[in-house]
């Protein structure tokens, strides 16, 4: 996997690695395709879900929320963009 084609903003709180996973998993889902991808992960005030956004090469915008323990993992982040990108084309 090409890392440096990422670049992540991430505002997560770092309680017990959840940032760190959902960062991972943010680049597991952009994979190798090409071109420049951003990130940016936050999770609002006295909210109990995470908002990604990911910016494709071209300008195109995707954005997620996850929500409970079984959503606010690295893999189902990383298939949930997967499938996104897959989606549309």
């Amino acid at each position: 996997m090409n890392q440096s084609n990422v670049r992540i903003c991430n505002m997560l709180p770092s309680l017990s690695g959840e940032d760190e996973e959902a960062e991972a998993g943010v680049r597991e889902g952009i994979g190798n395709r090409p071109g420049r991808w951003k990130a940016s992960l936050s999770e609002p005030q006295d909210a109990s879900y995470w908002e990604i956004r990911v910016t494709g090469p071209d300008g195109s915008e995707w954005d997620f929320k996850f929500s409970g323990l079984s959503e606010e993992t690295r893999a189902f982040v990383s298939r949930t963009i997967d499938e996104a990108f897959l989606a549309s084309g």
